[in-house]
């Protein structure tokens, strides 16, 4: 799970180097299972059964990887915070 989180930070950290513009203009709740920009909830699990979400609330960004164990609920979530430089 946080092998899964930390791959979607360097996935982020990418799309924001290639255009700042189009990365800023995000908010909301993405999907990152497929690390593309897919709106919303995850509606399919990632090999594993996890699951990986993006929560973007102003510059602050949350990538929580949720999955479930013996009938319990566990995360791994790693936030961070971007600007242009």
């Amino acid at each position: 799970a946080t092998q899964y989180a930390s791959e979607a930070m360097e996935w982020l950290r990418n799309e924001k180097n290639t255009s700042w513009p189009d990365f800023s203009s995000k908010s909301g709740r993405y999907c990152l299972n497929s690390l593309a920009w897919i709106s919303g909830n995850c509606s399919d699990t990632m090999t594993g059964g996890f699951i990986r979400q993006l929560d973007i609330s102003g510059n602050q960004l949350t990538v929580t990887v949720t999955w479930k164990e013996k009938n319990k609920d566990f995360s791994a979530k790693q936030v961070i915070s971007f600007s242009q430089y």
